[in-house]
């Protein structure tokens, strides 16, 4: 597996990623040791972790994301394995534990910023773990995830966007509101009712936000009013020879390539680099780079990372 992500025509950068090897009987210790782990993914190997994380309003929370999210994952599998699993299959612990890492993750890191120099910053978070024929992934906003099956483009993730009903539902029931951007072909966003907040807030500037679901964003996440939420959702799926790769995307490249393009330009540079002698990492390396740069070439504004996940069948 490896990862290629490029600034884009944005002033900065904000994405963040991450690619370990986690190991569910050791600690989080030992799974730091082997936390820049890149190697490939084969069916039957260790498990597989990988991470991309979309920054907005700066980066430190997707860079706190990329470095901790892992340890918890490792955390929660290790405290699993010591219980036994209660009765649980391997696949509903890792679905319980990314749960668990997701809002974990969000709450210490609230904890860390609270009276301290911090930017404000959240981040989107999609994340997948592969372990023999056991794929899991989570998501919080509009990071994506997409499994190449066959020839067909299976997302396996949710968009968390307020032109999502269920989204927009639970926002206005937490006190916020949906506004349009003034600007022509702007998305729907969400912001603070200022009828929730103190008298003497209600003026001043509300951030607004095109997702409903995020990492950090503590000032949208009131306790009484948790517009922006960390909750998020989570999908397995049963791995088979016809599933080739998997790709995690910021929507740096979903907002120029649809899911069908970017696994068709992923399988294509992949299949080159096997005709080359290249194998797992190297391959990985040239399906990432290929849909980071195809989504540059397609003149895409955001910051851009593309994820590739090999799926080894030998």
């Amino acid at each position: 597996m490896a990862a290629s992500a490029a600034q884009g025509r944005k002033p900065y950068m904000e994405d963040r990623h991450s690619l370990a090897c986690l190991m569910p009987a050791a600690d989080a210790h030992q799974a730091a040791a082997v936390g820049d782990w890149i190697g490939g993914v084969g069916v039957g190997s260790q498990l597989a972790y990988a991470g991309v994380f979309d920054g907005h309003g700066g980066s430190m929370t997707a860079a706190h994301a990329a470095d901790s999210l892992h340890r918890l994952l490792q955390q929660h599998l290790h405290t699993a394995e010591l219980q036994g699993h209660q009765g649980l299959s391997f696949s509903d612990c890792c679905q319980s534990a990314v749960s668990k890492a997701f809002l974990k993750a969000d709450r210490e890191w609230g904890e860390v910023t609270r009276g301290r120099p911090f930017d404000g910053s959240g981040s989107t978070a999609v994340v997948a773990l592969v372990h023999k024929r056991n794929l899991v992934v989570g998501n919080a906003g509009d990071s994506v995830a997409v499994l190449a099956r066959g020839g067909a483009a299976l997302r396996l993730t949710e968009l968390h966007r307020p032109d999502s009903e269920p989204e927009a539902e639970r926002v206005l029931a937490a006190g916020g509101m949906l506004c349009q951007g003034k600007a022509a072909g702007s998305c729907l966003r969400v912001k603070q009712n200022p009828a929730t907040l103190p008298a003497g807030e209600r003026y001043a500037r509300q951030p607004m936000l095109a997702i409903t679901r995020a990492l950090g964003d503590y000032k949208m996440k009131r306790p009484s009013f948790p517009i922006i939420c960390p909750d998020p959702f989570v999908a397995q799926a049963s791995l088979n020879p016809a599933d080739r790769l998997l790709l995690l995307a910021s929507d740096g490249v979903t907002d120029v390539l649809t899911d069908d393009a970017m696994l068709e330009v992923a399988l294509a540079a992949a299949e080159q680099a096997h005709a080359r002698g290249e194998e797992g990492q190297e391959a990985a390396a040239a399906a990432a780079a290929a849909v980071q740069a195809a989504a540059i070439e397609a003149g895409a504004y955001d910051n851009v990372t593309a994820l590739a996940m090999l799926l080894g069948w030998e």
